[in-house]
């Protein structure tokens, strides 16, 4: 119904109050069935592609421009397969794909799971 609310139609702005970010290499044969036809594994001399899970404690998440009063402080998690693409101009990118992301705030509803 909302699917339009994934592309972040608007900026937002906050405070990272903590961070950490563990990245694993995994075998490309068990993260390549978890990405998209369109993407390809960033990998390590190709057996070996990555994962990353982030855990951010972020504070007064809020529209881009709005006082503070109108954030809200959230635990997020974030579980990112890296990957790479290719335009149909020949363009290369390199990125993460999210697989998903969980929040302790039901109130943030671009979020799958409430942990």
């Amino acid at each position: 119904m909302f699917a339009f609310l994934k592309n972040h139609p608007f900026a937002v702005e906050a405070y990272f109050e903590s961070s950490i970010v563990l990245t694993f290499a995994v075998s490309k044969e068990k993260l390549v069935q978890l990405i998209p036809k369109t993407l390809t594994l960033d990998t390590l001399d190709g057996h070996y592609g990555f994962l990353a899970v982030a855990l951010v404690k972020t504070t007064q998440l809020r529209p881009k421009g709005f006082p503070k009063v109108f954030g809200n402080d959230f635990f997020l998690i974030g579980y990112r397969i890296f990957v790479k693409y290719e335009n149909e101009k020949g363009k290369k990118r390199r990125g993460l794909y999210i697989l998903k992301s969980e929040t302790n705030r039901k109130k943030n509803g671009n979020f799958r799971q409430y942990i």
